[in-house]
């Protein structure tokens, strides 16, 4: 899980044990300091920080942020790395892959832009190497209130400062705050994600605030930071402020994240893996479109197929091969709908109700396709989506849109003329992995890990939502690469978000353009498309 670090004064440090104990009780990993320099370089306030260097303060680990209340000369930046590299040195220093942090609140006031803070981080390093602590040299960042700010020379990285709330005439909502968290930009930089934690006061001017809100942004951050940090468990977050967090956190049910599941490879088992029953007939073509389709509603695989010529190579349509998976009890039942239905080339797996569509897909319908050696594919699923408000439309709009005569018709063409096309998306649904990465990031680390995929790279990809697309069979030929047990995923719950098959949505895409295969949205309205992460929500 993510270190999350809280703003505090350092006055409130003579609270000793009974501040550390309630912080940790409420998740607080470290703390935040603020402190001030002056032109000669002289820091304060002295004492409660004087108390803290000599251990006299039993407290979390720490991190300052110094205010530059006045522009440093070359001789005060001297004195300033004098004063700050005991604290750096400190065993309770915050610290990422072994670099201490040290926040500068007003870059702009170091004597030059470029060299002051070169000459500072050396500086630091002696300082900090003499005091005892890591030789490597600290990790200097700058505050920004952009998510793609642009690099201040010298420094590592920057620290997310959230814009104050403007009052009730403008107010900053919470549903914004939350949708800015969901479609996070990559920045270009080493980032500390902020989450807002509204005082009492400012409540009338942040409407929407609540305390499941707050526990959602606090655990998307989390997500982001664990992810941009490679499962790393000093990953950082920045909460604004101590008494606030301690008001949202007891207002609602809110715990630490979880850690990671372990990796998905299976341990050494002689249990076989369960078999499958199948129903086939007919001689399926490399050159014939390949339809992939988890059946789990018969009554709405009846209505999705219907429409099509049996078969197709009629009315415009390519010869199309059905690769079909169904829940096991009613793998006849299909069948003999698919009989009724005159389907000349049917291939059906009959399956347990586990890892949603995603399990049948990556365990039976992707290996037949491929053993097949078609070219171009189709997948699909009775999709219901009872827990969303628009679910019904939004299944509908995924299929009309795969099934459309037109695509059917050209996608061959298509693949054709574009020989890096991999993968292409019913409009409104290639969404950035950040949106619900929250309820994702579990399974996603060893997921990335096991792909040799980096977290940051990730977090600037996009997914297909909803699971449905149409595209080039080959491009996905890499996801064969990690085996997938059934006992991995998770028994059939009516879980709507969180679970390995959700991660994988994600995952099938990453690894797609990991191979360098391109991404494209199909044309069309999103209006069916649900507001995911706060969607509705614009910055105007």
């Amino acid at each position: 899980m993510a270190r999350w670090l809280c703003r505090l004064d350092p006055a409130e440090l003579s609270q000793g044990e009974a501040l550390v104990d309630e912080a940790r009780r409420r998740g607080i990993g470290g703390w935040l300091l603020a402190v001030t320099l002056d032109g000669k370089g002289q820091l304060s306030p002295a004492l409660p920080l004087a108390d803290l260097l000599q251990g006299q303060t039993q407290n979390l680990s720490f991190c300052l942020t110094c205010h530059l209340s006045e522009p440093l000369t070359p001789r005060g930046e001297e004195q300033a790395a004098a004063a700050l590299a005991p604290f750096l040195a400190h065993p309770q220093a915050v610290r990422l892959a072994g670099r201490p942090l040290l926040v500068l609140q007003e870059p702009e006031r170091l004597s030059h832009p470029q060299y002051s803070p070169q000459r500072l981080r050396l500086a630091l390093q002696c300082g900090v190497r003499t005091a005892g602590g890591t030789a490597d040299p600290p990790l200097l960042l700058h505050p920004s209130q952009t998510t793609a700010p642009a690099s201040v020379p010298g420094f590592d990285g920057a620290v997310e400062t959230l814009a104050e709330p403007t009052g009730p005439t403008e107010p900053i909502t919470y549903e914004r705050c939350l949708h800015q968290a969901h479609y996070r930009p990559l920045p270009p930089e080493l980032w500390i994600p902020a989450v807002r934690t509204p005082k009492a006061e400012e409540e009338s001017g942040h409407p929407g605030a609540d305390a499941d809100r707050y526990r959602e942004w606090l655990e998307l951050a989390s997500a982001w930071s664990e992810l941009w940090h490679d499962g790393r468990r000093e990953a950082p977050v920045l909460l604004e402020n101590w008494p606030a967090h301690r008001h949202w956190w007891d207002q609602g049910t809110a715990e630490a994240p979880s850690p990671p599941p372990p990796a998905l490879a299976p341990a050494p088992s002689t249990a076989p893996e369960p078999e499958v029953d199948e129903r086939s007939w007919g001689e399926p073509h490399p050159s014939h479109l390949a339809l992939l389709i988890h059946g789990f509603y018969l009554d709405r695989l009846e209505s999705m197929l219907r429409p099509l010529a049996a078969g197709g190579a009629s009315d415009g349509l390519p010869a199309l091969d059905l690769y079909l998976s169904t829940p096991e009890p009613q793998l006849e039942e299909a069948a003999e709908l698919l009989r009724l239905l005159g389907w000349p080339r049917v291939r059906i797996f009959g399956v347990a109700n586990r890892g949603r569509d995603i399990a049948p897909f990556l365990r039976h319908l992707l290996p037949a396709a491929l053993d097949c050696g078609h070219g171009a594919f189709v997948k699909l699923h009775t999709k219901a989506s009872p827990h969303l408000e628009l679910g019904e439309g939004w299944g509908g709009h995924l299929v009309e849109s795969l099934l459309a005569r037109e695509l059917l018709s050209q996608l061959g063409d298509r693949l054709s003329r574009d020989p890096e096309l991999g993968l292409l998306a019913p409009s409104g649904t290639l969404l950035p992995t950040t949106v619900a990465l929250n309820r994702n990031a579990a399974h996603l680390l060893p997921l990335l890990r096991q792909g040799n995929l980096s977290g940051r790279w990730f977090l600037g990809q996009r997914f297909v939502a909803g699971s449905m697309m149409a595209g080039r069979l080959e491009a996905l030929r890499s996801l064969l690469k990690i085996p997938f047990p059934l006992k991995a995923f998770a028994p059939e719950a009516g879980q709507t978000d969180g679970t390995l098959a959700h991660a994988l949505e994600r995952w099938i895409c990453a690894v797609v353009l990991a191979e360098g295969w391109t991404l494209e949205e199909l044309p069309g309205p999103a209006t069916a498309v649900p507001g995911f992460g706060y969607r509705w929500v614009t910055d105007d």
